[in-house]
């Protein structure tokens, strides 16, 4: 059944490049939004986060849109602006010893447990855009990230990340969670667009008590390293 409400580009915005950087959280977001400013970037109206045209580099960053009704509500825009292929940047906490605090994570495919997803019918369980998980790990390359494929588990609710939760999604073989993920890769493949993501791990949840390190003086400069990598990246091409 047709949507009554659909996202469309209204006659006074430009459109925007096809390509471009989608940042979940906002430290990070800010941080993307300054320096493409300082390449000439300049601002475009997106209604709930920021939004930056690289005109020159016929690229754009966008962000922040953290958990899945915000992050769907702004790729949902940026694709109606006319953009297609997305790289995905924020946050993961990890399932297993073998995926430690400040290394990257690509997810492939993810288990649902959040409510955006299951209002866009498509076939099966989407996969990322394998050609952009080849751009994410030429990144992770330059800053000398090791960096993990594999399946993740999207959950809307971080504070009920349960032992016994931990444990089912570990044995289905997911590795890592998030807020975002298996939404923006349905609606991804809804709207015929190609998206991956690259978490930097930010948390450990396999232990037997939780440590972070996102608030750590290391994490953030690292982020900020694979921000710059995404950058010259983009940039270029």
């Amino acid at each position: 059944m047709d949507a009554l409400i659909n996202p469309e580009r209204l006659p006074n915005e430009r459109p925007i490049p096809k390509r471009g950087i989608l940042f979940i959280n906002p430290n990070e977001a800010h941080f993307a939004v300054q320096n493409a400013i300082k390449l000439g970037g300049r601002r475009q109206y997106l209604f709930n986060s920021n939004l930056i045209v690289l005109k020159e580099y016929n690229v754009f960053i966008a962000g922040p849109c953290i958990g899945a009704p915000m992050a769907v509500m702004v790729l949902e825009k940026l694709i109606a602006l006319g953009a297609n292929e997305f790289i995905v940047f924020g946050w993961c906490g990890s399932l297993t010893p073998e995926l430690t605090c400040e290394t990257l994570f690509l997810p492939i495919r993810g288990f649902s447990e959040e409510g955006t997803s299951d209002h866009y019918p498509v076939n099966g369980n989407p996969n990322s855009s394998e050609k952009l998980r080849t751009i994410a790990v030429a990144c992770a390359e330059r800053t000398s990230t090791p960096c993990q494929e594999g399946v993740i588990w999207t959950t809307d609710a971080p504070y009920r990340e349960t032992r016994s939760k931990i444990q089912a999604y570990q044995r289905l073989g997911a590795v890592a969670v998030d807020m975002e993920f298996t939404a923006l890769c349905t609606v991804a493949k809804f709207r015929k667009a190609n998206m991956a993501a690259m978490y930097l791990v930010s948390d450990e949840l396999w232990r037997e008590k939780w440590q972070s390190a996102f608030n750590r003086k290391g994490f953030k400069m690292k982020s900020q390293k694979i921000i710059m990598s995404l950058f010259e990246y983009f940039l270029m091409i």
